[in-house]
């Protein structure tokens, strides 16, 4: 199975498989608001998701920082984010 994102307009497009969407979730820890992402799966903290996005991907290793990456471009501009699992969200 794959990780997708969603924004308030529709559905974003896959950002990680389920290891990469793992990886993430486990150096989430210390950052308040993707904890809270990850733990929720919808965010209206969208700024403060990609500012933690970017920290993370400038101190962990490439798996990670890349799907960190992968994910804060997906959410640039949107102002509602949703974590869902290869079904379209309600």
């Amino acid at each position: 199975m794959s990780m997708y994102v969603a924004s308030d307009e529709g559905d974003i497009g896959q950002f990680a498989s389920n290891y990469g969407y793992t990886l993430l979730i486990r150096s989430a820890k210390g950052y308040k608001h993707l904890e809270e992402f990850f733990r929720e799966g919808v965010t209206e903290h969208v700024p403060e998701v990609i500012h933690e996005l970017e920290a993370m991907a400038a101190l962990s290793k490439q798996d990670v920082a890349e799907t960190a990456r992968g994910l804060a471009t997906m959410l640039a501009g949107k102002t509602v984010a949703v974590v869902h699992q290869g079904f379209q969200p309600v």
